[in-house]
């Protein structure tokens, strides 16, 4: 996958997909292109040395909610 900005490569990576082929799975082997479009923000993982970390965390799949049993109780408003 290239990260692009008005035409101009700003990162690669390698894409690894779900077997649905909808979700990633994985990105690695990320690459950064030098660009004229600097970032304001420092690098926050510059001294962080060999530490591996995993800052994403898979989720439950979404549950929809229960719909409201007709004449449920409904607030009234706080104001007039």
């Amino acid at each position: 996958m290239t990260l692009e900005y008005t035409d101009t490569a700003l990162a690669q990576y390698k894409v690894e997909y779900e077997p649905d082929e909808r979700h990633i799975r994985a990105l690695t082997e990320s690459h950064l292109f030098p660009s004229r479009f600097p970032s304001p923000q420092p690098f926050l993982w510059d001294d962080m040395g060999d530490v591996e970390w995993r800052v994403v965390l898979r989720l439950r799949p979404y549950k929809s909610r229960r719909k409201r049993a007709p004449g449920a109780a409904v607030q009234e408003h706080l104001f007039p």
